[in-house]
């Protein structure tokens, strides 16, 4: 786990810890392919990447929340344009 939930929390997290669990696997497992999985080696996890894993979760849950609020466009038409 690069981030966990008490420092997610300190950075000023908002999502309730189950969900900050599923989004923390997604944003580790995008984290690991773009860099072959080295972070995995390190002694110490680079604020760096802490930093990004709380963008990353954050994203991921706002994207997930609109998908599910309804919000997203269904279509769109260039006629006329």
């Amino acid at each position: 786990m690069y981030l966990t939930y008490s420092e997610y929390a300190a950075y000023g997290g908002t999502l309730a810890e189950a969900d900050f669990e599923r989004a923390e696997y997604a944003a580790e497992r995008v984290v690991r392919n773009y860099t072959f999985n080295r972070i995995d080696t390190m002694a110490e996890i680079p604020e760096a990447v802490k930093r990004l894993m709380y963008e990353l979760i954050d994203l991921n849950a706002n994207t997930a929340q609109i998908r599910t609020a309804g919000n997203a466009i269904k279509s769109f038409n260039t006629d006329g344009y």
